[in-house]
């Protein structure tokens, strides 16, 4: 319970809880490229920081999103409301971005246990941002407070309240709202239960169905002066379409310096848009047709056509918001369900070219597996696994000061290598915790 890995059965049926599945012994892992993941992290915020910023570009890079697309239409609907669109790249956030999740921490540092301290830097990223706001804005006489927008039938509820705690460490009191709840009593300069809010924090509203009746809501709290996180304009910015775009050197130059830039793509994996005509993109349609477990076909709108979903991972990057992942076992993400093997060439052959800017094309990858055993139900479990690494980092901007962009701590989830799904809280994949193996003995050991 203390730990916050646990979770209800049921919203309503707090009194049998259950600890979520966890291994018994750490997960193997690839020292170099843990390292990589802390080192890359900063450069990977000042990028998503850049695209958020630039609120022209993501117009125009997401203009065919928006069309299919329910939560990206409507952001960009607000973007246009409470943003210049012109003055783009102009800043206009207090603070910005910092990751949602935390590993709880590990008491004392044990060699080749990395420690991980997310949850206290994600408090500290707070606390900079309401600091912020308050050295900003005028004080009404109100207490103020951090907010935290939740589903209100939310089985998850303790790994929010870990962080909540580590705020009110830092001095700062949370208020926990759904966006439904808001929807009644949402201000320009939003009060909720006579508190001032200094940021707004997202649990919820990544799903069409989190905002049913609450978009009004949802564009008073971007144009309040609290801190929002994550910005309309920085959620847009973790859209499949800006990670495709990315790829191509030419974006990427518009945001980072060439050294940045050329970092950074090192990490990723090809992406395509299949709608379009260019050689290099047919080739790999074509590509794809012929060998389809060479590939995944990701469909950006949350309201896709669902199919069956295969398994896929790897030694590549891939990001969402500011947390980044060395994606090694992913296959439903917050789009929805991924195309794998045969389901890619009835997709690709069955959809016209508008159709298909629905999808990303992306070269598959292919995790490493390692030994795993796991408590689960009362029993142990002895299975070769594959493991993903999420790398946290906390950003904060005042203007354009930046005040932090640091690396906080890290997570690792891991499941059976022939699971299909993910997610710790759906039951699928597990709590872990790395061992750092040096990189000559890790390869020589593991097996794809």
């Amino acid at each position: 319970m203390a730990r916050g890995i646990v979770m209800y059965p049921t919203p309503s049926n707090k009194r049998e809880a259950a600890v979520v599945p966890m291994t018994l012994l750490p997960c193997p892992f690839a020292d170099n490229y843990f390292q990589l993941a802390k080192k890359l992290t900063p450069d990977f915020h000042l990028l998503m920081d850049k695209i958020t910023c630039d609120i022209g570009w993501l117009e125009r890079a997401l203009a065919k999103t928006g069309a299919i697309d329910e939560i990206c239409s409507k952001l960009l609907e607000i973007c246009r409301s409470v943003y210049n669109a012109e003055t783009g790249k102009d800043r206009f956030f207090k603070a910005l971005q910092h990751c949602k999740k935390y590993l709880p921490d590990q008491s004392g540092d044990v060699p080749g246990l990395p420690r991980s301290a997310a949850m206290e830097g994600m408090a500290e990223a707070i606390a900079m941002a309401h600091e912020a706001y308050s050295s900003r804005w005028e004080p009404l006489g109100l207490p103020r407070v951090v907010l935290f927008i939740v589903l209100e039938e939310e089985k998850n509820e303790l790994d929010h309240r870990k962080l909540e705690l580590a705020a009110f460490q830092q001095g700062i009191c949370s208020l926990r709202r759904s966006l439904a709840q808001l929807s009644r009593t949402c201000e320009l300069r939003p009060l909720v239960a006579r508190k001032q809010v200094t940021v707004a924090y997202f649990r919820s509203g990544y799903w069409p169905q989190h905002f049913e009746g609450a978009w009004l809501c949802r564009q008073q709290l971007e144009r309040s002066e609290a801190a929002k996180c994550p910005s309309a304009p920085a959620q847009l910015a973790g859209m499949k379409k800006v990670q495709q775009l990315l790829c191509d050197s030419a974006e990427l130059s518009r945001f980072l310096s060439e050294e940045q830039a050329a970092a950074v793509s090192s990490t990723f994996a090809k992406q395509f848009d299949p709608s379009n005509t260019s050689v290099e993109t047919r080739e790999a349609v074509q590509a794809a047709r012929k060998s389809p477990g060479d590939w995944v076909l990701k469909p950006q709108a949350k309201t896709s056509v669902k199919s069956s979903s295969h398994q896929t991972g790897s030694k590549t990057w891939e990001f969402t918001g500011t947390e980044f992942k060395l994606a090694r076992s992913m296959q439903v993400e917050g789009s929805g369900e991924l195309y794998f093997d045969d389901d890619i060439p009835r997709v690709l052959e069955s959809r016209s070219e508008d159709q298909l800017a629905e999808f990303i094309l992306m070269e598959r990858v292919r995790p490493p597996c390692t030994p795993s055993a796991i408590l689960h139900d009362g029993a142990v479990l002895v299975r070769r696994a594959v493991a993903e690494l999420g790398i946290f980092g906390t950003f904060v901007a005042d203007g354009d000061k930046v005040r932090c962009n640091k690396v906080v701590g890290h997570l690792l989830r891991s499941k059976g290598q022939q699971t299909n799904q993910g997610g710790v809280f759906v039951g699928n994949a597990t709590v872990d915790v790395p061992f750092l193996v040096p990189s000559d003995i890790y390869w020589r050991n593991v097996t794809a």
